[in-house]
């Protein structure tokens, strides 16, 4: 029999989430079918409580405009990012056909749903999302991480795990050690639930009243989300009146030392690139939006800032970021049309890294300031080509492989980049901005994607003097999934030995 009803404990355990500014996943054994009549309901019920918890946080007048307004059924703004792939069943036309029904949809048409598949998965990463809904029986663990960071503060990652009968074998070979190491440490992990179709919510939820309201508790006490005094600015070598009123009220103190470095790139001296790097959900590209804000406020003469970045979707934050930055400066509209946003005499302008190189001469391929964002999704080869024609470059990356060429990017071009004599400055933004420190779902993918191995300091001259003899060993797919502390050393070595490492070869 079909559960329909949402337990206490999933509406308190949401609530958790969105008060301690974590994320939460929910893993869903079943039938596809179950586990999207499961998404809707829960989601659409995470979606409510989540816009009264802000509105509860609103002034009384706001409040009650906010109520006055028509709801309506879930769209697509509220539906989520969708990933679905399998070529043994059209999972999308289920999905579809299942929307229709749950919002009593008559239409045959197509609906806007934002599905997102293995081939377009990596056009997403500069978005942001409410929740995602992840389906695929082989278990694409490199869009399974990435997509990940896109989910913000309050939001949970529903994952269907399809049942053993509908993977094909070689699926379930290549799958099955991961799955079970994934389920064995989302058994243990708070902040993330196993739903299987035939238990119970109360059954499910339950432990939640428990154990877990004192841990968002605290979490919520340790975590609170800190912005800049004036003190902090100045720290950062920004006075506070020289800065936009709009970055003195949201950024964070690491991303007023950011906007203090790519100034410097700027007005500095030529060939002294910066190179920003963090984790998903840093501000990182709110950094770089900052900084142009800051730079046009600031610049009595015409500045030309080109942006590059794998794709121009992966640009979505920071374009979003920047239009709000300069609506909020008061001091003159902003004029968008395609790839360029003009302010004042100051120009912005979107180039694909292939146009920059094939049009180096056009004056817009040579600007003022280059900021690359997503830098680790670019062949190392094409950022040497983009060093040899720009002078003034911000590189922006994320690290820990989400991109899949990451490792290249911090393993084999900073260093290259130091080794052509340039001056390179580092800077790292290690807290988290889109959720809090201890964040549910980000420790379960750094665990379980092992996004943090890395090899320990080894004493070459003691091995030597004590004459150890190097041993070679063949360990299975199947003796690394029974040792995790040997699993993190082999896969500590393959990142360090290969630059291209990605997520999925854990598996």
């Amino acid at each position: 029999m079909l559960e329909t009803s949402i337990s206490k404990g999933f509406t308190e355990f949401s609530a958790g989430l969105l008060d301690a500014r974590h994320r939460g996943a929910i893993f869903l054994s079943g039938s596809f079918s179950w586990a999207v009549d499961w998404y809707f309901r829960h989601h659409t019920c995470n979606q409510t409580q989540t816009q009264n918890q802000i509105q509860g946080q609103l002034s009384e007048k706001i409040n009650e405009a906010k109520q006055a307004e028509p709801t309506g059924p879930t769209g697509l703004a509220e539906l989520g990012a969708i990933f679905c792939e399998a070529a043994s069943e059209p999972l999308s036309d289920i999905f579809c056909a299942q929307w229709r029904a749950f919002n009593k949809v008559e239409s045959a048409g197509e609906p806007e749903i934002n599905f997102i598949s293995s081939k377009t998965y990596r056009h997403h990463l500069g978005r942001e999302n409410h929740a995602i809904f992840f389906a695929d029986p082989a278990f694409n663990l490199d869009a399974f991480a990435a997509l990940s960071g896109t989910l913000v503060a309050g939001g949970i990652m529903y994952i269907w795990l399809s049942d053993e009968s509908n993977v094909d074998e070689a699926e379930q070979v290549t799958t099955s050690n991961f799955l079970e190491r994934l389920k064995a440490y989302v058994a243990d992990q708070q902040g993330i639930y196993h739903v299987y179709q035939s238990q119970t919510e109360r059954t499910v939820f339950g432990r939640y009243l428990k154990d877990e309201s004192t841990v968002f508790c605290n979490a919520k006490t340790e975590s609170s989300h800190q912005f800049p005094a004036a003190r902090e600015a100045r720290e950062a070598g920004l006075p506070s009146d020289a800065l936009l009123p709009a970055i003195t009220a949201q950024a964070t103190a690491e991303q007023l030392i950011a906007v203090k470095y790519i100034e410097k790139v700027l007005t500095g001296g030529r060939n002294k690139p910066l190179v920003l790097t963090a984790d998903r959900g840093r501000g990182k590209s709110t950094a770089l939006a900052l900084a142009t804000a800051q730079l046009f406020f600031a610049s009595e003469r015409a500045l030309n800032i080109v942006i590059t970045a794998p794709h121009k979707m992966a640009l979505g934050v920071y374009f979003t970021q920047l239009r709000k930055l300069l609506d909020d400066s008061q001091e003159g509209k902003y004029q968008i049309s395609d790839h360029q946003i003009t302010w004042r005499q100051h120009c912005l302008t979107f180039m694909a890294v292939d146009e920059l190189l094939r049009s180096q001469y056009h004056s817009k391929s040579n600007p003022d300031l280059l900021l690359i964002d997503e830098a680790a999704g670019i062949p190392v080869y094409l950022l040497n080509k983009l060093v040899a024609q720009h002078h003034r470059i911000v590189f922006s990356s994320t690290i820990h492989g989400y991109e899949g060429a990451g490792k290249g990017f911090t393993g084999k071009f900073i260093p290259m980049l130091s080794a052509k004599g340039l001056q390179v400055k580092t800077l790292t933004l290690n807290e988290p901005i889109r959720w809090a420190n201890h964040d549910p779902l980000e420790q379960l993918i750094f665990k379980t994607c092992l996004l943090n191995a890395s090899l320990g300091e080894l004493d070459v001259c003691a091995v030597k003097e004590q004459g150890f003899a190097p041993e070679y060993r063949y360990f299975t797919g199947d003796e690394l999934a029974q040792n995790e502390q040997l699993l993190v050393h082999v896969f500590a070595i393959l990142v360090t030995a290969h630059y291209q490492t990605k997520p999925s070869q854990a598996t």
